[in-house]
Protein backbone atom coordinates (compact mmCIF):
# COMPACT_ATOMS: atom_id res chain seq x y z
CA UNK A 1 0.00 0.00 0.00
CA UNK A 2 2.36 2.35 0.72
CA UNK A 3 4.12 2.03 -2.96
CA UNK A 4 0.99 2.30 -4.28
CA UNK A 5 0.78 5.84 -2.59
CA UNK A 6 4.52 6.65 -2.96
CA UNK A 7 3.64 6.46 -6.89
CA UNK A 8 0.45 8.20 -6.51
CA UNK A 9 1.98 11.28 -5.15
CA UNK A 10 4.75 10.83 -7.82
CA UNK A 11 2.03 11.00 -10.35
CA UNK A 12 0.71 13.79 -9.15
CA UNK A 13 3.33 15.36 -8.85
CA UNK A 14 4.72 14.99 -12.27
CA UNK A 15 1.09 15.80 -13.76
CA UNK A 16 1.47 19.18 -11.75
CA UNK A 17 4.60 20.46 -12.64
CA UNK A 18 3.91 19.37 -16.60
CA UNK A 19 0.91 21.77 -16.16
CA UNK A 20 2.91 24.76 -14.67
CA UNK A 21 5.53 24.65 -17.67
CA UNK A 22 2.61 23.99 -19.91
CA UNK A 23 1.02 27.14 -18.53
CA UNK A 24 4.29 29.26 -17.80
CA UNK A 25 4.85 28.10 -22.12
CA UNK A 26 1.48 29.34 -22.91
CA UNK A 27 2.16 32.64 -21.22
CA UNK A 28 5.28 33.12 -22.34
CA UNK A 29 3.82 32.68 -26.06
CA UNK A 30 1.05 35.23 -25.12
CA UNK A 31 3.15 37.70 -23.75
CA UNK A 32 5.95 37.31 -26.83
CA UNK A 33 3.15 37.68 -29.56
CA UNK A 34 1.81 41.24 -27.24
CA UNK A 35 5.79 42.37 -28.12
CA UNK A 36 5.90 40.97 -31.44
CA UNK A 37 6.06 44.59 -33.78
CA UNK A 38 3.11 43.65 -36.58
CA UNK A 39 3.95 43.18 -40.10
CA UNK A 40 3.25 46.38 -41.72
CA UNK A 41 5.29 48.29 -38.39
CA UNK A 42 8.15 45.65 -39.08
CA UNK A 43 7.78 46.17 -43.40
CA UNK A 44 8.27 50.51 -42.49
CA UNK A 45 10.62 50.11 -39.68
CA UNK A 46 12.75 47.07 -41.77
CA UNK A 47 12.52 48.36 -45.31
CA UNK A 48 14.79 51.45 -45.43
CA UNK A 49 17.60 49.46 -43.95
CA UNK A 50 17.66 46.42 -45.44
CA UNK A 51 20.72 46.22 -47.28
CA UNK A 52 20.08 44.02 -50.30
CA UNK A 53 21.22 44.64 -53.85
CA UNK A 54 18.58 44.04 -56.97
CA UNK A 55 20.08 40.48 -57.44
CA UNK A 56 19.84 39.44 -54.03
CA UNK A 57 16.17 40.16 -53.65
CA UNK A 58 15.25 38.37 -57.17
CA UNK A 59 17.06 35.31 -56.09
CA UNK A 60 15.12 35.52 -52.88
CA UNK A 61 12.04 35.92 -54.68
CA UNK A 62 12.92 32.24 -56.40
CA UNK A 63 12.45 30.83 -53.14
CA UNK A 64 9.00 31.76 -53.73
CA UNK A 65 8.33 29.98 -57.13
CA UNK A 66 7.49 26.07 -56.94
CA UNK A 67 9.32 23.86 -59.01
CA UNK A 68 6.74 22.60 -60.99
CA UNK A 69 6.66 26.83 -62.58
CA UNK A 70 10.13 26.08 -63.46
CA UNK A 71 9.89 22.57 -65.00
CA UNK A 72 6.63 23.94 -66.99
CA UNK A 73 8.55 27.07 -68.05
CA UNK A 74 11.43 25.20 -69.21
CA UNK A 75 9.23 22.56 -71.34
CA UNK A 76 7.29 25.64 -72.94
CA UNK A 77 10.92 27.17 -73.70
CA UNK A 78 12.29 24.00 -75.12
CA UNK A 79 8.48 23.48 -76.92
CA UNK A 80 8.97 27.07 -78.51
CA UNK A 81 12.27 26.36 -79.86
CA UNK A 82 11.68 23.25 -81.31
CA UNK A 83 8.48 24.83 -83.02
CA UNK A 84 10.75 27.98 -84.30
CA UNK A 85 13.27 25.86 -85.66
CA UNK A 86 10.46 23.60 -87.62
CA UNK A 87 9.20 26.56 -89.21
CA UNK A 88 12.62 27.94 -89.61
CA UNK A 89 13.72 24.80 -91.86
CA UNK A 90 10.08 24.36 -93.69
CA UNK A 91 10.19 28.14 -94.92
CA UNK A 92 13.87 27.48 -95.77
CA UNK A 93 12.26 23.79 -97.94
CA UNK A 94 9.41 26.12 -99.16
CA UNK A 95 10.81 29.56 -100.61
CA UNK A 96 14.28 27.32 -102.41
CA UNK A 97 12.07 24.93 -103.74
CA UNK A 98 9.50 27.19 -105.06
CA UNK A 99 12.61 29.30 -106.71
CA UNK A 100 13.86 26.25 -107.89
CA UNK A 101 10.71 25.40 -109.71
CA UNK A 102 9.26 28.44 -110.52
CA UNK A 103 12.51 30.58 -111.88
CA UNK A 104 13.11 27.89 -115.05
CA UNK A 105 9.15 28.27 -115.86
CA UNK A 106 9.17 32.48 -115.63
CA UNK A 107 13.06 32.48 -117.78
CA UNK A 108 11.26 30.05 -120.65
CA UNK A 109 8.17 32.38 -120.78
CA UNK A 110 9.99 35.34 -121.05
CA UNK A 111 12.36 33.57 -123.74
CA UNK A 112 8.92 33.16 -125.51
CA UNK A 113 7.70 35.87 -125.39
CA UNK A 114 10.79 37.56 -126.82
CA UNK A 115 10.91 34.93 -129.36
CA UNK A 116 7.37 36.09 -130.34
CA UNK A 117 8.58 39.81 -130.12
CA UNK A 118 11.76 39.31 -132.49
CA UNK A 119 9.04 37.47 -135.05
CA UNK A 120 6.98 39.84 -135.28
CA UNK A 121 9.69 42.63 -135.96
CA UNK A 122 10.99 40.57 -138.55
CA UNK A 123 7.75 40.08 -140.23
CA UNK A 124 7.20 44.06 -140.67
CA UNK A 125 10.82 44.63 -141.36
CA UNK A 126 10.29 41.99 -144.33
CA UNK A 127 6.66 42.69 -145.13
CA UNK A 128 6.18 46.21 -144.40
CA UNK A 129 3.29 47.31 -142.06
CA UNK A 130 1.06 44.62 -143.60
CA UNK A 131 -0.41 43.48 -146.64
CA UNK A 132 -3.33 45.83 -147.56
CA UNK A 133 -6.31 43.93 -148.08
CA UNK A 134 -8.47 45.04 -151.00
CA UNK A 135 -11.93 46.63 -149.87
CA UNK A 136 -15.23 45.65 -151.70
CA UNK A 137 -15.24 47.57 -155.27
Amino acid sequence: VMESRSIDSLLRSLISQSLCILSSSAVWKLRRSETMPSITEYDEAELETVEETLGERLWGLTEMIPESAYTATGRTITVGKAIFHFVKSSMWIISTSMVVLTFPVALESERANMEMARETEQRQALFGAGPSQPGPA
